[in-house]
């Protein structure tokens, strides 16, 4: 299976390009199949964030230091609790093992756009989170 993860700046084009590049059957936005209501995934993001409590994806060490990252955004504490929440989920995508092809929009390169990452943070996460960036 080949896995593509789209990111870049909001309002860089990313959906624009991909859906007009790739099939829809192939799509993800972040962690859903692109054509999912807004409910469907409101109440997967459940789901998904259960999910990564059981299943080793990442570490309490890791989820910790996204965390307090998303601390260090300016906004209120729902903006950073909401960014934390986005950044969480992004590990929980599983595509099906029967794709040939994924393309997901806003995956986990997407982390450090989510998080306003700096320079230095930028190359903190791709050491912390190296083992699940070489996949895509």
């Amino acid at each position: 299976m080949k896995m593509i993860d789209i990111s870049g700046p909001s309002g860089s084009g990313k959906s624009t390009y991909i859906n007009a590049t790739f099939d829809s059957n192939s799509i993800y936005q972040g962690y859903y199949k692109q054509n999912k209501s807004q409910i469907s995934r409101s109440i997967g993001s459940i789901a998904l964030l259960a999910k990564l409590f059981w299943l080793p994806i990442i570490d309490l060490g890791q989820m910790k230091w996204l965390f307090v990252q998303a601390l260090n955004l300016d906004g209120s504490i729902y903006n950073k609790l909401n960014a934390f929440r986005n950044s969480i989920l992004r590990f929980a995508m599983f595509p099906p093992k029967n794709s040939s092809l994924i393309v997901i929009d806003t995956g986990i390169s997407h982390i450090p756009f989510i998080l306003e990452l700096g320079e230095n943070e930028i190359k903190e996460y791709v050491v912390k989170f190296k083992y699940l960036l070489k996949s895509v």
